[in-house]
């Protein structure tokens, strides 16, 4: 990382993409834009997939511009997908880096990095192998405000679900750390998450309207209406 890196952000609103993006910016990264990936795979192994369409209103809410795009949702091609969308947007916009909120995912961290290899761009993963503890209290004193927006393991029930993280929600975890052996940050795909609010943010967003759906261990918080609320 340095203060001459121009960069692309992988992004989905979900904390480790904001906080990845946070941590580039805090450490001279220039942001060109985010990129927000759909993928038709609601069980995608490259992205991050509940409650995707309201990353362009976390980006909007930051005031950063922001590029959508579709990838098939087939395991390895999104990967082939993602380079050429890369590819494409490079010869568009100023970048030489890509940044991506990896932490211990080496599926992800291989496959970003060898796309950037091919692309001549470096891969900053701000958090990539940071203790879990460190990286949760990190982002809890930085002022993120952090919603639960959908789990898929045991110990987790709707009560999670528009729940914030907290330091009481940061104790349950650490419980179901110990009792089923989740991650914290959930690393293994246990919990998803959505920024409400930032440093970065200009407008806070607020949920106003929104259901809950449980099938299983799973859940997800659907997001039907919501605000953007300006901050002093």
């Amino acid at each position: 990382m340095g203060s001459k890196s121009n960069a692309l952000v992988l992004f989905s609103g979900g904390k480790d993409s904001v906080f990845a993006l946070y941590k580039a910016i805090e450490s001279g990264v220039k942001i060109s834009g985010l990129l927000v990936i759909k993928s038709k795979n609601p069980d995608s192994y490259m992205f991050h997939t509940p409650n995707i369409s309201l990353a362009e209103v976390c980006a909007k809410a930051m005031q950063f511009p922001v590029f959508v795009e579709e990838v098939s949702g087939l395991k390895e091609d999104e990967v082939i997908e993602l380079e050429n969308i890369i590819s494409k947007l490079k010869s568009k916009l100023n970048f030489d880096s890509v940044v991506s909120g990896a932490i211990k995912s080496n599926y992800q961290f291989v496959r970003i990095k060898n796309i950037c290899e091919k692309l001549n761009l470096s891969s900053i993963t701000p958090m990539w192998m940071r203790d879990e503890n460190e990286y949760l209290s990190d982002l809890l004193n930085s002022n993120f405000d952090v919603v639960f927006v959908g789990y898929a393991a045991v110990g987790f029930d709707d009560s999670w679900l528009n729940s914030h993280l907290d330091k009481g929600t940061y104790g349950k975890l650490c419980v179901l750390n110990k009792k089923f052996g989740i991650s914290i940050v959930g690393e293994g795909g246990e919990f998803e998450s959505f920024v409400v609010d930032s440093p970065l943010h200009k407008q806070r967003i607020v949920f106003d309207e929104v259901k809950k759906q449980v099938k299983g261990l799973s859940g997800k918080l659907i997001v039907e209406k919501y605000s953007l609320i300006p901050k002093n």
